[in-house]
């Protein structure tokens, strides 16, 4: 869903330009990121200025392939085309939280927040306040990062599981784990996985990937205050393995970070 601003309407593309960006989508439901960048450059050369093909290769770096560099350079192209363009601004920001830019990620999260109150657009600003909670965790402000997600969840409907409601997991789980709170980490997310698992969520790679490494990071802290160690040591190691299967370079290195503080853990 795009989410805009203004009301400026794009020319109309070419049928080749609308089957690529068909093509490169299917590549990323099909998990082959690296396929849809591959199209994707070959249509922004020949259509340098439409900003949709590069907001989606930016997508493809920044989810899919953990290329936050490439991802950054494809979202402020689209920015400089369309700087109305709030869901181009949202990922930009967000480029730049994954390369360490703490600073300017929290920057633009102030602006596109403002904007997105002034204009009573409550889909962005339910997503900023939740999907960019870590800001607030990164700025040592944990409270503040709930009470945003908080506020903003009571705002949404609370019918049904949406994405949002999945965010809002993701939420309050990295403020658990960096409060250090391993027991209601985990009341969380066994609170939520079982609704979670009946959505069609995690049939979307990155989300599966983000949410087993989070679900994994939840039961490695609790491992290691001594609550049902060998428990929560195999729900870890089976959420390695999952994130393992998928193959990517990214997933790849998620596994091997769990892999490795797995031991760490059993050597406490």
């Amino acid at each position: 869903r795009r989410l805009r601003f203004n009301g400026r309407q794009r020319q109309n593309p070419s049928s080749t330009f609308m089957n690529n960006l068909s093509q490169a989508r299917e590549f990323l439901d099909s998990g082959q990121p690296g396929r849809a960048a591959a199209l994707l450059d070959q249509v922004i050369r020949s259509s340098p200025d439409n900003d949709e093909a590069l907001l989606l290769l930016g997508r493809a770096h920044l989810d899919h392939l953990k290329q936050p560099s490439a991802a950054k350079a494809a979202f402020h192209r689209a920015v400089a085309l369309e700087p109305a363009d709030a869901e181009a601004v949202y990922h930009l920001g967000k480029s730049h939280f994954e390369l360490g830019e703490i600073g300017e990620a929290s920057r633009r999260l102030s602006l596109l927040l403002a904007a997105a109150r002034d204009r009573g657009n409550r889909y962005l600003e339910t997503e900023l306040r939740i999907r960019m909670n870590i800001v607030w965790l990164a700025a040592d402000q944990p409270d503040d990062g709930e009470r945003h997600a908080n506020e903003a969840m009571e705002a949404w409907s609370q019918q049904g599981f949406h994405r949002q409601h999945y965010s809002h997991m993701l939420a309050r789980i990295n403020t658990e784990l960096y409060r250090g709170d391993a027991e209601a980490a985990w009341r969380v997310v066994a609170g939520s996985w079982t609704t979670l698992e009946r959505t069609r969520l995690l049939r979307i790679q990155f989300l599966r990937i983000e949410a087993c490494f989070l679900r994994a990071r939840a039961a490695l802290l609790n491992a290691a205050r001594g609550r049902n160690a060998a428990r929560f040591l195999s729900i870890a190691r089976e959420d390695a393995r999952c994130i393992g299967r998928f193959g990517l370079r990214s997933s790849g290195a998620i596994a091997t970070l769990l892999g490795l503080t797995l031991c760490g853990v059993l050597d406490l």
